[in-house]
Order: structure tokens, then C-alpha cells, then sequence
């Protein structure tokens, strides 16, 4: 699902960077989405294998898979880089802008985890950790948890959430509407809404963080290796 998500992603990516950038640019960018998609999978592979013996990297390889999901989306607008047309503090503006909602995004995922976990995680453990043979089940643990992403974005009260969806909603209804009259209009009004939902997304990377810092730290304390069932 990794692979095929990703694969699609790169394909929409490259159909819109030929339209815009054309194929110079289209083959750059098609070169730069091989290599990040075969380290991406090829981790991914590794981590699936030796998920079995240790959940740690389970959680590793789920957040390989969140990465994934991530990329599908980021495609959609990492074109622009590619456009010449465009002027490059707009493009480091974007990214900077990225960067930082996508990292307080994280940071409030693990703030979540770690407020449910507080609250649940010792019920759970006793249901789902079997101590004695160092095994867990943890797939249905961390369903226990019943997390759940919500828009962030630094600034706006959360009230206004359901607003920034209905905008999010139409501003993509309208860059995909208006992709053959004005291209790259259509591009960022396509774009800063999949950068928003980038960020939501990328919240279950900060879930999946929490999980990391509960595990280690439960084989510390036990001082053996933790195997998921």
C-alpha cells in the first residue's frame, strides 16, 4: 500500500511538473522522487522485517508508513520547485512555513499521546502486556488509545477549526478547478491546503514518537527486549 500510495503520488507529481516545468524539469524531478522513494521503501522493507522480534520497530516501521502518506501528498506540490517561473523567496517562504508547521505539528502529536497515555496507559498495559514473556500486543493497545488528529496551526483557536476545513476544502475545490486557466495559481491555491493537511497528518508521526519514548522506556525498566504479538 507504502509503494502503490507512493508511486502515485510521484506520478500525479511528475504529470504536473512536465505541464508546468516541462521535461527537463519533469526528468529532474522524477530522478530526485526515485531516490527518496527507494530509501523510503527500502527502510520500510527492513523495518517490516524485523518488526517481528521487537516493537519497537514496529512503531518504526508504522511512521515509515505515515511518511508515505505524506509523500502521496507532498507530490502534489513539490512541482513548484521545479518551476522556474516562480520566485525562489516564495518557494523558501513556503518551505520554511512547512517545515515549521509540520514540526509543532509533531511536537503536539507526542503532547497528545503523552496526555491519553497518562490517563489509560496503565489500564492498558495490564490488559495487553504479558511482562512474564515480554510480549505485547501492541496494535490493539495503541487502538485502545483512541487518538485522534485535529487541526494545529500555531496562533488560531481551535474553535475556528471547522472554518479552516470548509476553506481548506474550497481553496483546493478552486486550484483544481482553475488548473488549465492559471496554472500556477491553481498550484498554491492547490498547495498551501495540502500543506495544512500535511501537518495534520504528520501529527500521528508525534503519536507515533510518543509510542517510541512509552516503549523504550518500558524496556528499560524491565530490562529485556519487548516482542509484539
Amino acid at each position: 500500500m507504502s509503494a502503490f500510495m507512493s508511486a502515485g503520488g510521484t506520478a500525479g507529481g511528475y504529470a504536473i511538473t512536465y505541464k508546468l516545468a516541462g521535461y527537463d524539469g519533469a526528468q529532474s524531478f522524477l530522478c530526485f522522487c526515485a531516490y527518496t522513494l527507494a530509501t523510503l521503501l527500502t527502510v520500510q522493507a527492513i523495518l517490516g522485517i524485523k518488526s517481528a522480534v521487537r516493537a519497537v520497530y514496529l512503531v518504526l516501521f508504522n511512521i515509515c508508513f505515515i511518511l508515505g502518506i505524506v509523500w502521496f501528498m507532498l507530490c502534489l506540490i513539490l512541482p513548484m520547485f521545479w518551476i522556474p517561473t516562480i520566485d525562489m523567496s516564495a518557494k523558501l517562504l513556503l518551505s520554511v512555513a512547512s517545515v515549521i508547521l509540520c514540526s509543532v505539528n509533531i511536537s503536539k502529536g507526542v503532547e497528545l499521546f503523552k496526555l491519553r497515555w497518562n490517563r489509560v496507559g496503565a489500564e492498558l498495559l495490564s490488559r495487553y502486556y504479558d511482562q512474564k514473556h515480554s510480549v505485547i500486543e501492541w496494535s490493539d493497545m495503541v487502538g485502545g488509545l483512541r487518538m485522534a488528529v485535529s487541526i494545529y496551526i500555531p496562533g488560531v483557536p481551535e474553535k475556528l477549526n471547522s472554518i479552516i476545513s470548509v476553506a481548506v476544502v474550497l481553496s483546493m475545490i478552486v486550484g483544481l478547478s482553475l488548473r488549465n486557466a492559471f496554472p500556477l495559481f491553481s498550484l498554491f491555491a492547490w498547495g498551501i491546503p495540502i500543506v495544512i493537511v500535511v501537518s495534520l497528518v504528520v501529527q500521528m508521526i508525534g503519536f507515533g514518537i510518543g509510542q517510541l519514548l512509552v516503549l523504550t522506556a518500558l524496556e528499560k525498566k524491565d530490562r529485556n527486549i519487548i516482542r509484539p504479538l
